[in-house]
């Protein structure tokens, strides 16, 4: 089963090989992703929380493959995305003291990650990957990945000037 860890601090990038079924997942800091790492306060930041999801919710949006493939299901785990719908269902003072309470504690968190895992289906095997979604993070200028096949496996840097790689 290949797998492919890429990461730069906390950005990490994976893919696993299972038959014709492919594996890639994404791990990015709200910063990088967002340009900060508290919970969208203002209508601005949250129009820029819901581009960034609608945007890695789109697998060509952040990769270009070699291969002919299919993407069977993605699945993203974002920061606040709960609170923030909630903060849409509820309209009562009481309720919006109480988030903005939280939104306080989540202002001073650590940090926060925007984790993408996209399942893909291919005709034939990926020999080269892509991303295309440097342009799309400004800070981030490298990744480290790792990639793991039943028969071998790699470390090595990706560079925003240089995005592509192979997978032998």
């Amino acid at each position: 089963m290949p797998l492919l860890l890429i990461r730069m601090e906390r950005v990490r990038f994976r893919y696993c090989k299972l038959s014709s079924d492919w594996q890639l997942v994404l791990q990015l800091p709200a910063a990088d992703v967002l340009g900060f790492e508290h919970k969208p306060e203002t209508n601005a930041e949250r129009r820029q929380f819901e581009k960034a999801e609608s945007t890695l919710s789109h697998f060509k949006d952040v990769f270009s493959i070699d291969a002919s493939c299919s993407v069977v299901d993605t699945t993203m785990e974002s920061p606040w995305q709960e609170a923030l719908e909630l903060e849409k269902n509820h309209h009562d003072a009481d309720e919006h003291d109480e988030h903005e309470e939280h939104g306080e504690e989540d202002k001073h968190a650590t940090h926060s990650d925007f984790r993408v895992a996209y399942l893909l289906t291919c005709e034939s095997p990926i020999s080269k990957v892509e991303i295309t979604g440097f342009e799309l993070w400004p800070s981030v200028s490298m990744l480290r990945a790792t990639w793991i096949t039943q028969i071998n496996q790699q470390a090595f840097i990706i560079k925003a000037s240089e995005p592509s790689f192979e997978i032998k």
